[in-house]
């Protein structure tokens, strides 16, 4: 790039993080100035969000409306095709984009992320025509919220022992089966579906990614009852749901492929911006000082610890976010989902030090029991998205180039 067009290229992403900014102040304000000390504000700590279900439909609704207003104002999905809804500018504009949302209050991403951010990418590389014009736009306007349905009872960490079935009658899919830990069931629209459509093959090659219409006769979604005492994930039911041939991803039996480039999305998704570490840094420095335990060199080492595993994290995603091709992460994203967990590990570690008893035992104090939430979270984040184990096993096959570990799958 000569001198001309980096001059050119500073002043348009001036111009348009000016035309972001306005936006934004438009809508909602900022999060400056937020009071951040003990006892301010709710002391509500936690990883994984849990509400009431009139909770759920008004968070719903008002990552609807945000989504809404984002695509009418020629805001929505940044990168993506201008015939598909997208603002068709480029990496560097996202990248101002987001950098400029973060410092506004909105809606979280916990009903949007999933189409937004995993489920567009695939959809427009693997998708049918019909389906992209029916759904990327509608994704993007926050229409159409979206669920992943992968995991079963008897398949987690092993993927592809999915026994979901979906047999081909000639014009439709008839699916048969029972998904597990799915987060936005209730509220969803449409979920991605990972099937069994031929059993005679070795279970990598005999499996079918489709699209499915959430509000359809023949499924049921129930809450799971989690040890925090919420329900943040759903059990979804499906029985001889119809699907129509056109909301297959991907070729038939190549459903393997496509749910790894959606994990590989998933994960990046949960390692990049997914949850305010920062926020969670700053109430346990303001735990410390109410205690009088900031000068303990045992508490300063976890603080410090907390410090740096998120910088790590905050790094990380900047240096890999650059590496992506076409808009599919490679999986060297496992890092990021790795580096969250182990923050969140040391955000408990170091909770769980400074609360002492409190964490357990509710004394009505502000700051104090309500860690027991974050802390008993945590562990389902060390599972959701791939466990620790999983993506460490990721790492050294596919980006170090080690030797797979020996296994007895017939795969």
């Amino acid at each position: 790039m000569n001198t001309t067009d980096y001059k050119g290229l500073r002043h348009e992403l001036g111009a348009f993080r000016h035309h972001v900014s306005s936006f934004f102040s438009r809508i909602t304000v900022k999060k400056e100035g937020r009071a951040t000390g003990w006892g301010f504000g709710s002391d509500t700590v936690n990883v994984l969000s849990e509400f009431t279900e009139t909770q759920e439909e008004e968070r719903a609704m008002a990552a609807r409306t945000y989504l809404r207003e984002r695509f009418d104002a020629g805001l929505a999905w940044i990168t993506g095709p201008r015939e598909y809804g997208g603002a068709g500018l480029t990496p560097d504009h996202d990248a101002v984009y987001r950098e400029v949302e973060r410092a506004f209050e909105l809606p979280d991403k916990d009903y949007t992320v999933v189409g937004t951010e995993i489920l567009a990418p695939v959809l427009l590389s693997h998708g049918t025509e019909k389906a992209k014009i029916s759904y990327l736009p509608a994704i993007h306007r926050g229409e159409q919220l979206v669920c992943q349905l992968f995991s079963e009872p008897d398949a987690g960490s092993d993927l592809a022992a999915v026994v979901t079935s979906a047999l081909f009658d000639g014009t439709d899919w008839r699916v048969t089966g029972t998904k597990v830990w799915s987060s936005g069931a209730s509220q969803a629209d449409l979920g991605v579906i990972l099937a069994r459509t031929d059993s005679e093959v070795p279970r990598h090659r005999g499996l079918t990614m489709f699209l499915v219409d959430m509000h359809q006769e023949g499924i049921e979604v129930r809450p799971i009852r989690q040890m925090t005492g919420g329900s943040s994930f759903y059990e979804v039911w499906l029985d001889d749901v119809c699907i129509p041939g056109w909301h297959i991803l991907g070729a038939r039996e190549t459903g393997w492929s496509v749910a790894l480039e959606m994990l590989l999305l998933e994960r990046a998704a949960l390692g990049a911006d997914r949850l305010p570490i920062g926020d969670y840094l700053a109430r346990l420095l303001a735990t410390a000082q109410q205690f009088g335990r900031i000068d303990s060199p045992q508490v300063r080492a976890r603080l410090i610890d907390v410090l740096i595993k998120s910088r790590l994290l905050e790094l990380t995603n900047g240096r890999l976010t650059t590496l992506s091709v076409d808009g599919i992460p490679g999986p060297e994203m496992a890092m990021l989902k790795l580096l969250l967990t182990q923050s969140l590990l040391a955000i408990s570690e170091a909770a769980s030090l400074l609360v002492g008893p409190r964490l357990v035992a509710d004394s009505g104090a502000w700051g104090t029991y309500a860690w027991s939430q974050f802390v008993l979270g945590t562990p389902g984040m060390r599972i959701g998205g791939g466990t620790d184990e999983i993506l460490k096993n990721l790492l050294a096959e596919r980006v170090l180039n080690l030797p797979r570990e020996p296994t007895s799958s017939v795969s």
